[in-house]
């Protein structure tokens, strides 16, 4: 049997002429164009000097051609790395001279920092929001290519995600990982031909790519393809659709609009979160409104989906759920025992939908991996009924509307800004995003710090996401006995941060 996820996809699909994308101008992409395009496209790759095992770099905006060239890598063995186009020239510099493409696809707009930072001898094409560019060009005229009959084990996915070093770790997922990881959650929430999802997500991280487009496609359902989220596009399509995935922001607004109601919601039968904890007031909120109960669930770029409430059966309140099937989960105390009695520990995780490690990182991979298990730096509990609670994060990482952000990352460009001496980083609470980034800072004497010029000098160079929404100059920081600065002590300090303090201060210091 082909171990090729792409095998999966078209095996199920039958060649069908059903719609699989349903654009923001209603007009349709079957499968059958959504194949053939990808089968150019993989040609158009092959032609330009690819070979199987390839990294392919995919830095553009989403589109159902940006789709095309996700599936065309897995349907020829290439290796996809897909790179957020908010990236600044710097964090895109690092993740080119990591993967070390053969080639690598770009928005028109970032074509000239692409042949910059790529070596002469990397292939560069172009694909814009809409279809258009040099990569389509190539393709057009080629015939689709078959297949490649590849093992499970064979690298598909390249996925960065940043680490407490500010270095970002590329993690390996096989063909088997992801086709294993799609069809439980395939299963697990019933998903089939017949679901319209609403799909808003971006193309670059997991949650929209392994987790959604995968499960859609490995069921043959049909993807309503929205550019980004909007509340006024999403509840325009709720009355049609039948599934929605999206991240605690999304449901913040969603609720706040004032548009969501039982009737609205009518046709709808699943609603899913994640990439950040939901908290119990929007969960309760939305079924308020609605009568639907949002499942929450829980993942990681390394782990895939891990863990979920499920379609049948109790939705526990702050819970992400259950084990899914062939998982195991760990609750490991800091003297490396299992914990008991519903105590706290790190989260230990065991399946079949693991990464294969980390890109070129055995220090990554000896950190984060021991004997077939993946050790996530998330604490949490397990309890009686089985169900995973989330209670806190071993790691510093702040997550701001459904992104990861690693304080040493914003706290090497911070320390950069003239006259700053040292820089803490730190996550507090934010009702849209779930937590927003907060720069706390040690100035040179008689330094001064023009906030709004920081904060325009770090988007800059950070993408905006990354970029704290405050600057605040203090003149000590908590720390312990050896000295290191007590992030916790800041978090609970500065918890109240964005309602106390006035809009941002012409000058701190």
């Amino acid at each position: 049997m082909n171990g090729n996820l792409y095998a999966r996809f078209t095996d199920l699909q039958d060649a069908s002429d059903r719609p699989a994308l349903t654009l923001p101008d209603e007009s349709s992409w079957r499968f059958t164009d959504l194949d053939a395009t990808a089968g150019r496209i993989a040609s158009a790759l092959i032609a330009a000097g690819c070979m199987a095992g390839d990294r392919v770099v995919s830095q553009v905006e989403k589109s159902p051609e940006a789709l095309a060239l996700y599936l065309a890598c897995l349907k020829v063995g290439l290796v996809f790395v897909p790179i957020n186009t908010a990236y600044r020239e710097a964090e895109t510099r690092y993740l080119i001279e990591d993967s070390q493409p053969s080639l690598v696809v770009t928005a028109p707009e970032l074509g000239r920092m692409q042949r910059e930072i790529a070596s002469p001898a990397t292939k560069i094409f172009t694909l814009d929001q809409h279809g258009g560019g040099s990569l389509i060009d190539a393709s057009r005229t080629l015939a689709p290519t078959k297949t490649l009959d590849c093992s499970a084990e064979h690298i598909a996915l390249l996925l960065y995600t940043s680490g407490t070093t500010g270095k970002p770790k590329g993690a390996m997922l096989s063909h088997g990982a992801m086709a294993r990881n799609a069809a439980l959650l395939r299963d697990l929430w019933e998903v089939t031909a017949t679901d319209v999802i609403i799909h808003c997500l971006p193309l670059f991280h997991a949650h929209g790519l392994t987790v959604s487009i995968n499960c859609a496609l490995l069921a043959g359902a049909r993807m309503v393809w929205q550019q980004r989220f909007s509340v006024d596009d999403v509840c325009a399509w709720l009355p049609r659709a039948s599934v929605f995935m999206g991240v605690p922001t999304m449901y913040n607004r969603l609720i706040r609009s004032g548009q969501m109601t039982a009737e609205l919601c009518a046709n709808m039968r699943l609603f899913t979160s994640g990439s950040a904890a939901l908290s119990v007031e929007a969960l309760e909120g939305f079924e308020h409104l609605t009568g639907h109960r949002i499942i929450e669930r829980y993942g990681m770029s390394e782990t895939g989906i891990n863990a979920s409430n499920p379609f049948r059966g109790p939705r526990k309140a702050g819970s992400v759920g259950l084990p899914l099937d062939g998982t195991q989960v760990r609750i490991v105390g800091p003297d490396g025992e299992d914990c008991t009695d519903d105590a706290p520990g790190e989260v230990w995780i065991a399946s079949h939908s693991l990464c294969s490690g980390y890109w070129h990182n055995p220090e990554a991979n000896a950190a984060s991996f021991r004997d077939g298990w993946c050790l996530t730096g998330d604490i949490g509990r397990l309890d009686e009924d089985g169900y995973l609670y989330l209670v806190d994060r071993s790691k510093d990482v702040i997550i701001t509307g459904g992104y990861n952000v690693y304080p040493s990352e914003v706290e090497a460009a911070v320390k950069l800004l003239p006259h700053v001496q040292e820089a803490a980083v730190i996550g507090v609470p934010d009702a849209d995003f779930g937590e927003a980034v907060i720069a706390v800072i040690l100035l040179e004497p008689d330094g001064r710090l023009d906030e709004q010029v920081a904060i325009a000098t770090l988007k800059s160079q950070i993408a905006n996401y990354k970029v704290p929404k405050r600057i605040i100059a203090v003149e000590s920081l908590p720390r312990n006995a050896m000295g290191k600065v007590l992030n916790a002590a800041l978090r609970e300090i500065y918890r109240d941060v964005l309602r106390s303090l006035p809009e941002p201060l012409q000058s701190l210091g």
